[in-house]
């Protein structure tokens, strides 16, 4: 008599596959069925341990060029410019998890969700802010992580577009074309 050790080496690369003796009901079927359910647990293993997420410290490379438009580089707005333009304040977000952004706001504008998010540069704006404008619109809806304001009601707001504005990222609820027409009201600077 063999180990079950033994057994189940032999079976995990192919050998002693067919009948079995000792199974009730033996025959051929048994050690068939014995085997496919022996090499599918292994290679639901082996699956399981090749696949996985990288390391946490893995390095990203920086994205090129922002995958959104880009609008007036040389202008640098404020709140109160999008204010100006029809845009509704809500309330100030904490911007800790977005460096290098100087401010994260949430509002309103034509009746969707608008975050805005304010850089000290243009090539902040573009450089690191379009990577986490991003994340944000490609996450999941119930993802915990990379931007967007839960609300009262514990929903999180699903952003699916952005542009980048001068120093600004501006994340769009629906579509880009929201963001777009708000930003035709900003003043010329």
């Amino acid at each position: 008599m063999t180990n079950s050790r033994t057994s189940v080496r032999r079976l995990a690369i192919g050998e002693g596959c067919g009948t079995r003796p000792g199974l009730r009901g033996g025959g051929w079927l048994s050690g068939i069925k014995t085997c496919s359910s022996l090499l599918g647990a292994t290679a639901l293993f082996a699956l399981a341990a090749c696949g996985g997420n990288a390391d946490s410290d893995s390095v990203v490379p920086p994205a090129a060029e922002p995958t959104a438009p880009v609008l007036l580089p040389e202008s640098m707005f404020t709140v109160d410019d999008l204010v100006a333009a029809g845009w509704k304040k809500s309330k100030q977000i904490d911007a800790t998890s977005l460096p290098p952004a100087i401010a994260v706001w949430y509002g309103f504008y034509d009746q969707r969700d608008i975050e805005v998010r304010i850089y000290g540069s243009h090539d902040d704006a573009k450089g690191p802010g379009a990577q986490s404008a991003d994340a944000a619109v490609t996450r999941s809806p119930n993802s915990n992580i990379g931007g967007g304001i839960i609300t009262s009601a514990g929903n999180r707001v699903q952003y699916h577009a952005y542009t980048v504005v001068g120093n600004l990222v501006v994340l769009c609820q629906q579509d880009v074309d929201v963001c777009l027409r708000l930003t035709r009201g900003l003043p010329e600077k």
